[in-house]
């Protein structure tokens, strides 16, 4: 069955459709590329600027944030638990340890 703004534009003119459609397309675009995403690409900017070392220590505390959120899924409690991974690990030889997740045991 159609939605109510579905039969609203079969219902409407062609220039109103068109009208509607442009408004759709700016809404959209607005809502890809507006507020979160600006604030991303200024970061990634900002981020482009670091040194070597301050990068690996973003980097490193980023991956440890991951992997402790992970730890939430009992899938991934399962998996660290049975590739030894621990709070204490440290974050890249976590990953490391980890197997790659494939298309079957999804």
């Amino acid at each position: 069955m159609a939605g109510h703004g579905e039969r609203i534009y079969a219902a409407s003119p062609v220039r109103v459709q068109q009208a509607m459609v442009a408004a759709y397309g700016w809404w959209w675009y607005h809502r890809r590329f507006g507020g979160e995403f600006r604030r991303q690409v200024k970061l990634v900017w900002e981020r482009s600027s670091w040194s070597p070392t301050r990068l690996l220590t973003y980097q490193a505390r980023r991956l440890s944030d991951l992997l402790r959120v992970a730890t939430q899924a009992p899938y991934y409690r399962e998996v660290f638990a049975k590739a030894g991974v621990t709070r204490s690990t440290p974050p890249y030889e976590a990953l490391g340890r980890l197997p790659v997740l494939t298309k079957e045991t999804m």
